[in-house]
């Protein structure tokens, strides 16, 4: 039971961290390749990191039969935190 709890734990943490990670560098490729910010590439981007980063989370979490699920959960939450303070960062500058 345990297990199922850490790696729903680790696919909304990677989730959170492949997603705001990949809206920030669609934002920035499009701005870098069109000259203006195109938020719907940012948003595509931030979609596909959502699903590709849930999917790593739980991979992580249960990879080894869970033996290493704990570090992965800690590491991932660490990061999902650092992306939500970048956000919010950049959010209020």
């Amino acid at each position: 039971m345990i297990r199922i709890l850490l790696a729903l734990w680790g696919g909304l943490a990677g989730a959170i961290f492949l997603g705001s990670a990949f809206a920030m560098a669609g934002a920035q490729v499009s701005r870098l390749l069109s000259g203006v910010e195109n938020v719907a590439i940012g948003a595509e981007a931030g979609l596909a990191g959502l699903a590709a980063g849930f999917v790593a989370g739980v991979w992580l979490v249960l990879r080894q039969n869970g033996h290493w699920g704990g570090t992965a959960v800690t590491g991932l939450t660490v990061g999902a935190l650092f992306m939500i303070g970048c956000l919010g960062f950049v959010a209020f500058s």
